[in-house]
């Protein structure tokens, strides 16, 4: 029984991770759909691709890219 403590540790350890690896990752997902939004409507107000990299923190080769489907 003395074993069973140490692996219900790593087991709530192991938990907390992925549970904070899922938020990080959720975060990120975000952050990325909002600098899209962004860079889209940046796009229908005719501002460069250079400035609007620049401000959303996009690739230039992504931004031309949502460029071409607007």
């Amino acid at each position: 029984m003395m074993d069973a403590l140490p692996l219900h540790d790593a087991r709530k350890a192991g938990l907390k991770e992925g549970i904070a690896l899922g938020e990080k990752r959720g975060i990120l997902a975000g952050e990325r759909k909002k600098a899209l939004e962004t860079a889209r409507k940046m796009l229908k107000k005719n501002i460069s691709v250079e400035i609007i990299a620049e401000c959303t923190g996009l690739p230039t080769d992504e931004v031309l890219k949502l460029k071409q489907e607007i």
